[in-house]
C-alpha cells in the first residue's frame, strides 16, 4: 500500500503507472479495496468512483461493460480489435473486487452503484468468450455468476483441472497467484467451497513441486511468464508465498528498488483479505529448499512438461504444443542457477524458437523443430553459469559441468 500512495493521483483519484504517462483502472480498483482495509473510506470513495466512470456503457458492443485500461486510451472504435483496443477480463478482475468490497464494506461506499457495476460486468459478458479452462478468468467469471445468483460453469472449471492434470495455464507465476485469489473467493460460497478447496489444495501441491526456496524462483518450463526471476519482476503467486513465509524469504523484488512487471503490487490487498490454504505437506517447500527431485508431467493435448531440481541449479522443459494462450510468454525450455552472491542467474530458450525439451538430472536436451538455430536468452549475455552449452543439426544439450 505504501508503494501505492507514491502513486496516487489525487487529482483524477486513480494510481499512476510507473512512468506516470497514463493512470491505471483495475489497479486503483484494488487500491480502494486496500484503502478500505486501512480505514481510509474516503480516499476509497473517489477511487470507486472514479474506476466506474470508466466502465464502457456500449450496449451491443464487445467491449460494453468492460472498463477502460487507462482513461487515456478512449473509446475502442468500431473495428475494435480485443486485446488491443480494450480488455474484456477487466469484467471479471474490477468486479470481483468491487464483490469483495461490498461484501467487507457496504456500510462504508456506495453500494448500491458498486452492484449495478457488478451487474453490468455480468450481463454484458459475451456467451461462450470465456472458456471453462482459461483458468484464471474462468474461476473469477465462475464466483462472480454465483455471487449474483446466476448459474456457473464452476464444475467444468474444476473438472478441467483434474482431467487435463493441471491448469491450462501451466505453470505461471502470475496466473496461479490470480488463481489462487479466485479459489479463496470461492470459499466464501456453498455452492463453490468444497469443490473450491480441492483444487486449491491440488493447486498448491503443484506448486511445490517446481518451487526452489533456495533461489525464490518457480522452476521452468513456464505456458505464461512476464520474466525468469521472480525476484527481480512482480507476481501475484509471489505475494502469496511473501504472505506465508514472511517477506525476507518470499519471491518477490525489494520494491524499493527498480523492478519489472511492477503493476502486480497492487494485487497484495486481495492477497491480505484471506488467510493462505497451505497443505501441511507444502509448506516445508515454501519455507526451505527439501531436496533434489525430478518432476514429470502429462497433460491433456500431448504436453510433457519435465524439470529437475537442485540445491544449487535446476531445469525446466515442454515438448508438446502450448496453451496458446499469451503464446509469446511462453517459456519452452529453462535454466536457472544460484551465483556467488546469492543472486539468481537463468537462461531460456523463447517462444518463437519451436523446440521439444527434455529434463533429466543434470541436463537439458532441446530437439530442434525446425531448420532455425535454436537461440538462447540469458540473464547476462556472457553468464551460462554453471553450464556448458553444445550443438549439432540434431540437438542442443545445456548440461550442468
Amino acid at each position: 500500500m505504501a508503494w501505492m500512495d507514491e502513486r496516487w493521483d489525487d487529482a483524477a483519484a486513480l494510481l499512476w503507472a510507473v512512468r506516470r504517462d497514463r493512470h491505471l483502472v483495475r489497479e486503483t480498483s484494488l487500491y480502494a479495496l486496500g484503502c478500505l482495509m486501512l480505514g481510509r473510506g474516503e480516499r476509497a470513495r473517489r477511487a470507486i468512483d472514479a474506476v466506474v466512470a470508466q466502465q464502457f456503457d456500449a450496449p451491443g458492443k464487445p467491449w460494453d461493460g468492460t472498463f477502460r485500461r487507462t482513461p487515456e486510451e478512449g473509446d475502442p472504435p468500431e473495428d475494435a480489435v480485443m486485446w488491443i483496443h480494450f480488455d474484456p477480463n477487466w469484467r471479471q478482475f474490477i468486479g470481483t473486487t468491487f464483490a469483495m468490497i461490498c461484501d467487507g464494506y457496504a456500510d462504508q461506499v456506495d453500494e448500491a452503484l458498486l452492484r449495478a457495476s457488478i451487474e453490468r460486468c455480468v450481463t454484458s459478458e459475451p456467451e461462450g468468450r470465456v472458456s471453462p479452462a482459461y483458468a484464471n478468468i474462468a474461476l473469477m467469471k465462475a464466483w462472480l455468476d454465483d455471487w449474483t445468483g446466476r448459474p456457473t460453469f464452476a464444475s467444468t472449471v474444476v473438472a478441467h483441472y483434474f482431467d487435463d492434470g493441471g491448469f491450462l495455464e501451466f505453470n505461471s507465476p502470475t496466473y496461479y497467484g490470480i488463481d489462487l485469489n479466485a479459489l479463496a473467493l470461492w470459499r466464501s460460497s456453498d455452492a463453490l467451497a468444497a469443490d473450491g478447496a480441492r483444487v486449491e489444495t491440488a493447486l498448491w501441491r503443484d506448486i511445490a513441486a517446481f518451487y526452489h526456496a533456495g533461489m525464490r524462483n518457480m522452476c521452468g518450463p513456464f505456458d505464461r511468464c512476464y520474466g525468469l526471476d521472480m525476484t527481480r519482476h512482480a507476481t501475484p503467486l509471489g505475494l502469496w508465498i511473501w504472505s506465508v513465509v514472511g517477506e525476507a524469504r518470499a519471491p518477490f523484488p525489494n520494491v524499493s528498488e527498480r523492478f519489472s512487471h511492477p503493476h502486480d503490487v497492487c494485487f497484495g490487498p486481495t492477497v491480505a483479505a484471506f488467510d493462505a490454504a497451505v497443505p501441511d505437506d507444502v509448506l516445508p517447500h515454501l519455507d526451505a529448499f527439501q531436496r533434489e527431485r525430478t518432476v514429470e508431467r502429462e497433460l491433456a493435448g500431448g504436453r510433457r512438461i519435465s524439470a529437475w531440481l537442485s540445491d544449487q541449479a535446476m531445469v525446466g522443459a515442454w515438448a508438446g504444443p502450448t496453451s496458446g494462450i499469451g503464446w509469446f510468454q511462453h517459456a519452452h525450455a529453462t535454466a536457472h542457477w544460484l551465483r556467488a552472491d546469492g543472486t539468481v542467474g537463468w537462461l531460456r530458450v523463447p517462444a518463437d524458437c519451436p523446440i521439444a525439451a527434455t529434463a533429466s538430472p543434470g541436463s537439458l536436451e532441446i530437439e530442434p523443430l525446425t531448420e532455425t538455430a535454436v537461440r538462447f536468452e540469458t540473464s547476462i549475455p556472457d553468464d551460462f553459469g554453471p553450464f556448458i552449452v553444445s550443438t549439432s543439426a540434431e540437438a542442443t544439450i545445456v548440461a550442468l559441468r
